[in-house]
């Protein structure tokens, strides 16, 4: 039997999941969700343990453009730590500061983070033409990934976690 068109949406299905925290009566459908997640999509997958094991569900294409970003931020802030955090890749300077984090979806990878408005107000021109929000930075597969803006966005990351850091 068929799921309903509302149990097929990438969206839906991560919303119901989360639910079944919430309410019992969501219980029984997020166990559809997953059940229909983990026949269907690599993404059902939310035990992660490493980034090489996050990377290890994706075509190599969608994986040279993420191994991009790992290498960058390392180049750029040598002493980040690998983590997983949210079932996704993130990069962790100390003990609380999470520098960036990164995922990948069918046709885009997501840089994310909760942006700061001095960061969106600094890159908003080299971001235009991109899907932005206050958390996130959608690059589309079908085009070349910018790899200098995103070096910039770490550089200006670290400027703002110094600040923090002697604020506080």
């Amino acid at each position: 039997m068929p799921l309903p068109f509302y149990l097929r949406s990438p969206t839906i299905r991560y919303t119901l999941v989360s639910c079944h925290k919430i309410s019992g009566i969501w219980a029984f459908f997020s166990k559809i969700a997953v059940h229909y997640s983990l026949k269907n999509t690599a993404m059902a997958k939310s035990n992660f343990k490493t980034i090489d094991e996050y990377h290890s569900i994706f075509p190599g294409d969608v994986v040279e453009r993420m191994q991009a970003i790992r290498e960058l931020v390392h180049k750029v802030v040598p002493d980040a730590e690998e983590v997983i955090s949210y079932q996704i890749p993130a990069f962790k300077i100390g003990n609380k500061y999470y520098l960036i984090y990164y995922s990948a979806y069918p046709k885009h990878l997501s840089l994310s983070s909760p942006w700061s408005e001095n960061l969106l107000k600094e890159f908003e021109a080299d971001l235009t033409g991109i899907k932005v929000s206050k958390s996130a930075i959608q690059f589309p597969h079908d085009k070349p990934l910018p790899l200098g803006l995103i070096e910039r966005i770490l550089k200006f990351r670290m400027v703002e976690r110094d600040m923090m850091t002697r604020k506080g």
